[in-house]
């Protein structure tokens, strides 16, 4: 009988665990990287740029280009995405921060299951703050604010 219990309570730590994990379910990345290691294509950079609306600053590099419709982010992925940004320890705020402290402001698409969006810290917003600036990759410029409205790729784990 106490070896039966053992392995119950085994199983149970196992299957909270799991559960648990699977709460946040996800890494964040940037897609530089991501886009080095072959996982999003230029054609995915572009039409990333374009939902950014960056179509303007990449005029010669759109030329020829088609954008393609995105989905709507549901609800279920950006909670994950937001228990993510929660979990992942980039804050230094005594504050303990929770998935209603960030907004994910603007969704640029899914791209090989890397989900890529904009957001913010609301607890961090301050027009003073927020400098924009952009990054070029393979031509592709793409463009966003540091900090408060950083643009990052998650993708599920």
């Amino acid at each position: 009988m106490k070896k039966r219990f053992l392995w119950l309570m085994l199983l149970v730590v196992v299957l909270c665990t799991g559960a648990l994990s699977g709460c946040a379910g996800g890494t964040i990345y940037n897609y530089e990287d991501v886009y080095i290691t072959g996982e999003i294509t230029r054609e995915h950079l572009l039409n990333i740029a374009y939902h950014n609306g960056d179509e303007e600053i990449n005029e010669e590099a759109m030329q020829n280009f088609i954008p393609q419709e995105i989905e709507t982010l549901s609800d279920e992925v950006s909670l994950k995405i937001r228990k993510t940004l929660v979990k992942s320890g980039r804050w230094t705020s005594e504050t303990r921060l929770t998935v209603e402290d960030f907004i994910i402001t603007d969704y640029l698409g899914v791209y090989n299951g890397y989900h890529v969006f904009q957001y913010m810290n609301k607890r961090w917003i301050s027009p003073d703050w927020i400098v924009h600036y952009a990054e070029e990759i393979d031509g592709v410029i793409l463009t966003h604010g540091e900090d408060e409205t950083a643009v990052v790729l998650w993708k599920e784990n």
